[in-house]
């Protein structure tokens, strides 16, 4: 009896694996038309991506296109520098079980380059990023996920990140047409651990950093206008917003407002580090006593103190603390 059942069940297992087998060429199809469509999209855009040959997998869960040696650049006319990103291989699949969320998964080692930032490589237990997608509809939104990010240095010293978390969205076309393209991100990261070579006067660990930002494309360079900045990192606790582009030379320059939480507790940790000396530490203090205010509820103490990067020169107030590095030397080839 058991032996009949069996037997009859055999056509409807065939059927219903001949139907799978459909629906998964269906998706990968669909997934090679998406490629195919975004080579041709990102060109127009500024962008290029390029992958080795392209192989197909995920039989019979899910469709899935792998593109060992993945690589894209561009964005110049969006964030200011542009940004650059490249992985050993990228893995887009899409469940047979979840045929409207796009998952893009990059393994091994990658590297990016964001802005003026020099390029670092890294490895990830988990970098994935989500694309919701919708019948007849235009994506408007990514989401990435990253988990124990550890950069890959020459000499085993590197950063260790352990959380990340980036969304993205954007509006279609139709919906601005008067206005210049926009993208919109929201940033959350936790557990960042610096290299032990960098200089660091309020510790190893910076425990948070929250952000969120629009980008504007603009003919001349994009513009990146933060707000909703809060960062924890040993004595120092901030908030700010600011806006940050490019000068005439293809430089970065911006300026903005950091509102430090009790202040005098950062500026005595720059003095015990050796970021500043006494008397530089005395004279600010000084004016700290002026300009600082405490809350009407009785809370922590604060200031708000302008920063600017101009010409290479970040500095606070009027006072320089940092030359930064000309981000075209270090750009992606």
């Amino acid at each position: 009896m058991l032996k009949r059942i069996a037997w009859s069940l055999i056509p409807l297992l065939l059927v219903l694996l001949g139907a799978d087998f459909a629906l998964w060429q269906l998706a990968e199809n669909r997934l090679d038309a998406g490629w195919a469509r975004l080579l041709q999209s990102a060109e127009k855009k500024g962008w290029r991506i390029s992958a080795a040959t392209p192989e197909h997998g995920g039989f019979p869960f899910a469709a899935r296109l792998i593109l060992p040696a993945f690589r894209a650049e561009g964005g110049n006319r969006l964030l200011p520098g542009g940004l650059a990103f490249g992985a050993d291989r990228v893995l887009v699949e899409l469940s047979l079980r979840h045929p409207l969320t796009l998952t893009v998964d990059a393994e091994d080692e990658q590297r990016l380059r964001a802005a003026f930032a020099p390029e670092f490589a890294y490895r990830a237990r988990r970098m994935q990023a989500i694309v919701p997608l919708a019948w007849g509809k235009p994506v408007e939104e990514a989401r990435l996920r990253g988990e124990d990010i550890r950069s890959i240095s020459a000499n085993g010293e590197g950063f260790l990140l352990e959380r990340l978390a980036l969304r993205a969205t954007w509006p279609p076309a139709s919906a601005q047409p008067a206005a210049p393209p926009a993208v919109a991100l929201m940033l959350h990261a936790e557990g960042i651990e610096l290299p032990h070579r960098w200089r660091a006067p309020f510790g190893r660990e910076i425990a948070r950093l929250d952000g969120q930002a629009v980008g504007e494309e603009q003919k001349g360079g994009g513009v990146l206008r933060v707000h909703g900045v809060a960062l924890d990192w040993g004595a120092l606790s901030l908030t700010g917003e600011g806006r940050l582009g490019l000068d005439p030379t293809g430089e970065p320059e911006g300026e903005g407002v950091m509102h430090i939480v009790q202040p005098e507790r950062a500026l005595d940790a720059l003095v015990e580090s050796g970021t500043l000396g006494r008397r530089a530490g005395v004279a600010l203090n000084a004016l700290l006593v002026l300009l600082v205010r405490t809350p009407s509820d009785g809370g922590p103490t604060q200031v708000d103190v302008p920063v600017t990067l101009k010409q290479q020169m970040l500095s606070v107030g009027e006072i320089p603390i940092w030359r930064v590095p000309k981000w075209k030397s270090s750009a992606l080839p």
